[in-house]
C-alpha cells in the first residue's frame, strides 16, 4: 500500500465510527426528560402476605406450647370468661413460685388469632424437611368453643432474612413468618412468669413506707436498719432520728445518709431482662456461692428477701428471689452500692459512749455551774420476768426520778459530731463544759467541751481534741438540768 493513502483511509474510518456512535445515540438512547442523573422509580409489586390465622379471639378456649422433645418444656394455658367478659387463665403445669403475667397472656391470645405470613413459599412442598417441618422445633396449639383445633408448626430459619418456614398442622403449604413475630409466639414459662421486687413509692412517702431494710454485704457484714415508730421511739436511742441501726452494733442514725446511701438507692431496684433457671451445682458460676443479701420491708407488710450474685457488666447484677433459689433475674447494679457501704457511715456519730449500768457518778461543770448526779444499781424484774438495771439516783443530793436519770445520761451521750478539729485550732483556756464519768470498775472517762464563738465547740475525750459538735446538743444538756431541778420529767424525744 502506498504510504500516500494511508493517512486517507484512517481518517475516513474514524468518521464512519463517529457516525455509527451518532446514530446510536439519537435512536438507541434517546434523550431523558427532566434530570438526567434521577433514576426511574421501582414499579410498585403486589404483596405476597396471606393470612394463614384468622380466628375469633373470643372462641380461643386455650393455647398449649409443644416445644420437640429436649428443647424446652409444654405449658397449657386454659382460659375461661366470666359472665362480664373478665379472662381468668390456668397453667400446666403450675408455676412453682412466681404468679404469670395475665395481660401476657392476652396479649398471646391475640397474637396466635391473627398470624400473617411474609410469603407463601411453596404450595405443596414435596419435601418438608427441608424447610424443618417434618419435625417442627416448636409447635403452638389453639383450641376453640366448637373443639376445632389449629396447629401452628415452625420450622428452621431462613438462610437469607432470618425469618421462619411454618406450616399448618395437617397442611403441605410452607410460609414465612418474620423473626420478631416468631420470638413473641415462641414464649414459654419464664416469659410469662411476673417477677415483682418491691412497690414504688413517689417522693417522702418512700421515706414513710419502708420500715426494714438489712444489707447483708459479702465478707459477712450485716447492717440492718429500722424505721422508727414516731408514736413510740425506742428507749436506747442515743440521738433523735428516724432510722435506727440495730446491727452491727445499736445506735440512731444519720437519717441524711440513711435517705441518701441506702433508701434512695434500693427505689432505683427493678427486675430487667428474661430470666432463666440454674441448678445449685452452677451457683458459682452466678456468683451465688458467695452472695450479698437484702431484706426489705414497708409498713403494709410487702417484704422481698433478694441473693445478690456477681456483677453481669452493662450495669446489671445477677440475682435470685430467696424463696425462688433456681431463677436468675437481672436487678440494676446501680441499686447496689450499698455492696461496699461503710456502716460507719450511716450512723450518727458521737463523741463518746458507755453503758449507764457501768456508771456510778458523774460530775458536771457547765458554764460555771456545777452538777452532781449519782446512782445506785440494783437488779430488777420487769412485768414479763426480764432482768432489768434498777437506778436510783440524786441530782446535787435531792432525789430524782429513774426516768429521769436515764434520759439525762441519754444527752450526756448526746454529742454528734460534725467535723474533725485541725491541730491548728486555738482553744480557750477553759472548757464551757467539763464532764467526769465515774466508772464502777476501771478508769474514769473525761469530756471537755470549748466554746471557740457563738456557733462553733470543740470536744476532746479524755484529753484528746477530735470533733467539732453542734451548739443543739449542748443547749439540750443544759435545759435538761433545768427541767429536772425544777421538778419536771424530760421528754423521751429531742431536737438532735
Amino acid at each position: 500500500m502506498s504510504r500516500s493513502l494511508r493517512p486517507i483511509l484512517i481518517a475516513g474510518g474514524v468518521i464512519l465510527v463517529a457516525a455509527v456512535l451518532l446514530v446510536l445515540l439519537i435512536f438507541v438512547f434517546p434523550k431523558q426528560d427532566g434530570d438526567p442523573s434521577a433514576e426511574a422509580s421501582p414499579e410498585p409489586t403486589e404483596s405476597t402476605q396471606v393470612k394463614i390465622i384468622d380466628a375469633d379471639e373470643s372462641q380461643l378456649v386455650s393455647f398449649e406450647v409443644l416445644p420437640r422433645e429436649g428443647e424446652g418444656d409444654s405449658m397449657l394455658v386454659e382460659i375461661a370468661r366470666d359472665d362480664d367478659g373478665n379472662l381468668s387463665y390456668t397453667v400446666t403445669p403450675a408455676a412453682q413460685y412466681f404468679d404469670y403475667d395475665g395481660a401476657k397472656f392476652h396479649s398471646m391470645m391475640y397474637s396466635l388469632t391473627s398470624v400473617t405470613a411474609s410469603n407463601m413459599v411453596e404450595e405443596h412442598a414435596s419435601d418438608l424437611a427441608q424447610y424443618g417441618l417434618d419435625d417442627p422445633w416448636y409447635t403452638l396449639r389453639c383450641t376453640y368453643a366448637d373443639g376445632s383445633v389449629i396447629d401452628l408448626c415452625i420450622g428452621n430459619a431462613t438462610p437469607t432474612d432470618r425469618n421462619y418456614y411454618v406450616r399448618l398442622g395437617g397442611e403441605d403449604t410452607v410460609y414465612t413468618l418474620g423473626s420478631y413475630l416468631v420470638g413473641l409466639l415462641t414464649r414459654g414459662d419464664l416469659d410469662y412468669r411476673q417477677i415483682t421486687l418491691f412497690p414504688y413509692y413517689e417522693g417522702d412517702e418512700l421515706y414513710e413506707s419502708v420500715s426494714y431494710v438489712k444489707l447483708t454485704q459479702r465478707d459477712g457484714t450485716e447492717i440492718e436498719l429500722s424505721l422508727e415508730d414516731a408514736e413510740n421511739p425506742s428507749e436506747g436511742i442515743v440521738i433523735n432520728s428516724q432510722y435506727y441501726m440495730t446491727l452491727p452494733t445499736q445506735t440512731a442514725c444519720n437519717d441524711y445518709m440513711v435517705k441518701q446511701e441506702v433508701i434512695d438507692v434500693l427505689a432505683t431496684l427493678e427486675n430487667t431482662g428474661t430470666p432463666f433457671d440454674i441448678t445449685e451445682e452452677e451457683y458459682a458460676e452466678y456468683g451465688f456461692n458467695n452472695p450479698a443479701e437484702l431484706e426489705m420491708r414497708d409498713i403494709y407488710d410487702n417484704s422481698l428477701d433478694l441473693v445478690i450474685g456477681k456483677a453481669v457488666g452493662n450495669g446489671y447484677h445477677y440475682a435470685m428471689l430467696k424463696q425462688a433459689p433456681d431463677t436468675v433475674i437481672y436487678v440494676t447494679s446501680s441499686s447496689l452500692t450499698w455492696l461496699d457501704i461503710n456502716y460507719i457511715d450511716l450512723m450518727n456519730r458521737t463523741a463518746w459512749y458507755v453503758n449507764i449500768k457501768d456508771i456510778a457518778s458523774i460530775e458536771y461543770t457547765i458554764g460555771g455551774e456545777s452538777y452532781l448526779l449519782d446512782m445506785t444499781h440494783a437488779e430488777g424484774t420487769t412485768e414479763t420476768g426480764v432482768t432489768r438495771d434498777v437506778i436510783t439516783a440524786t441530782l446535787n443530793g435531792d432525789p430524782i426520778a429513774e426516768v429521769n436519770a436515764r434520759r439525762l445520761f441519754t444527752r450526756t451521750l448526746n454529742f454528734r459530731i460534725m467535723g474533725e478539729v485541725g491541730e491548728d485550732a486555738e482553744l480557750p483556756a477553759e472548757p464551757y463544759i467539763r464532764v467526769i464519768m465515774h466508772r464502777l470498775e476501771g478508769e474514769d472517762m473525761e469530756m471537755e467541751i470549748y466554746a471557740l464563738n457563738d456557733r462553733q465547740y470543740a470536744l476532746a475525750v479524755n484529753g484528746t481534741l477530735d470533733y467539732y459538735v453542734y451548739k443543739k446538743n449542748i443547749t439540750t444538756l443544759e435545759q435538761a438540768f433545768e427541767t429536772v431541778l425544777a421538778g419536771g420529767e424530760l421528754p423521751m424525744s429531742y431536737d438532735a
